[in-house]
């Protein structure tokens, strides 16, 4: 009786294996992680759009589009695969300032993650403004997303740091 896996040789089974084992290494309970991507620069949280009248019109607009901009720039700059269509789960990290009239003690705390960062922006804005900034150049769209785990954290270095995992298998 002959096994279904056949090789030719066993260097073609050394490879399969080692090609298994470093896809198995890259699932976790989230799943495959598609991407791992660094935003430079302090997190912006998503603004709201700001109203004006002009010759008794209405008008809309956003404050923030410059920086909405740098956001995508950015990503296209580190993502240049397909955009992803599957359900996926999204990891950030949002390294925040400390502020200058910090002791340094605190400031070594704060580094620590042993003093949370719970001041603004609040952490649901800064989320949605990635999501944002990722539509239609990581994923097709943020409905996508299942499942997101986000956290603030103070830091020297600010940015934002984003993985994104395909759904588990």
């Amino acid at each position: 009786m002959s096994s279904p896996l056949c090789f030719s040789s066993t260097n073609d089974l050394t490879r399969r294996i080692h090609e298994l084992e470093s896809r198995l290494a890259a699932l976790n309970d989230k799943g495959l992680k598609v991407a791992e991507l660094i935003i430079i620069g302090q997190p912006q949280a998503q603004g709201r759009p700001r109203f004006s009248t002009r010759n008794n019109r209405m008008r809309a607009f956003d404050p923030h589009k410059d920086k909405k901009c740098w956001m995508k720039l950015q990503l296209m700059e580190q993502y240049n695969k397909h955009v992803l269509t599957e359900p996926l789960s999204i990891d950030i990290i949002f390294h925040m300032p400390i502020p200058k009239s910090t002791s340094k003690k605190k400031a070594k705390l704060m580094l620590t993650n042993e003093i949370k960062h719970t001041k603004k922006p609040d952490i649901d804005n800064l989320v949605k403004a990635v999501l944002d900034s990722c539509n239609s150049i990581i994923f097709r769209d943020d409905s996508q997303i299942w499942q997101v785990n986000a956290k603030k954290m103070y830091g020297e270095e600010l940015r934002t740091e984003i993985n994104i995992y395909t759904a588990a298998v």
